[in-house]
């Protein structure tokens, strides 16, 4: 999968207000129906589900780490200089 197939839950915009929670397995959210076609386009054209999809980002997501870690522009190796 290239970068610009992939669709990462940051770029999917939704509103989540109060949600019942219930005992099954169930999740429902609603979001612009733009969206909605255009995630099941997406994850069509790569061969999935939306299911799949949604279960790999929560994949990712649970074992990422609590706090990403931040580069410095000064802490980068600095790169050679070839005079010419």
């Amino acid at each position: 999968m290239t970068e610009k197939n992939r669709l990462d839950v940051e770029q999917v915009s939704c509103n989540i207000g109060h949600m019942a929670r219930g005992p099954s397995g169930r999740l429902v959210l609603e979001i612009d129906p733009i969206v909605k076609r255009q995630i099941h386009a997406r994850v069509a054209a790569e061969g999935r589900t939306l299911k799949d999809w949604f279960l790999e980002q929560v994949e990712r997501y649970l074992h990422q780490p609590e706090q990403l870690s931040l580069t410095l522009e000064n802490d980068r190796p600095q790169q050679a200089h070839h005079e010419q």
